[in-house]
């Protein structure tokens, strides 16, 4: 249900958003929407297991192992026991994109196939 509304709201927000000349989506409310997506127990935060879920999902042919997790929550000052909040994310994939090879683009498109996202 949090998804639906969420999708909803983006589309919604970029329907008006045209008459104002601004951005129809940006990087920002893609990133709200995996986050949203994966973050299944409502904590505001993505655990090992619901990252490693986001990880399958947009890259399985490489698994989240214990010891990447904890270097990602190094890399992003996260407290290894809760995981990775909203703006530890948005660093994963905007500061960190080079170093982790994560690609924000392909991955919403992953993720929410219903849509094509081109930014």
């Amino acid at each position: 249900m949090k998804n639906i509304i969420l999708i909803l709201f983006l589309i919604f927000d970029s329907v008006f958003c045209i008459n104002r000349g601004e951005q129809i989506i940006n990087r920002s409310d893609c990133i709200k929407a995996i986050f949203s997506e994966y973050d299944k127990n409502y904590d505001d935060f993505l655990d090992k297991w619901e990252y490693e879920s986001l990880q399958y999902d947009t890259n399985p042919e490489l698994p989240l192992t214990w010891q990447n997790y904890k270097t990602l929550c190094h890399l992003t000052n996260a407290v290894f026991a809760l995981g990775l909040d909203f703006s530890q994310l948005s660093k994963t994939y905007n500061e960190l994109s080079i170093l982790l090879g994560t690609n924000l683009v392909n991955d919403f498109n992953k993720i929410f196939k219903e849509f094509k996202l081109v930014l």
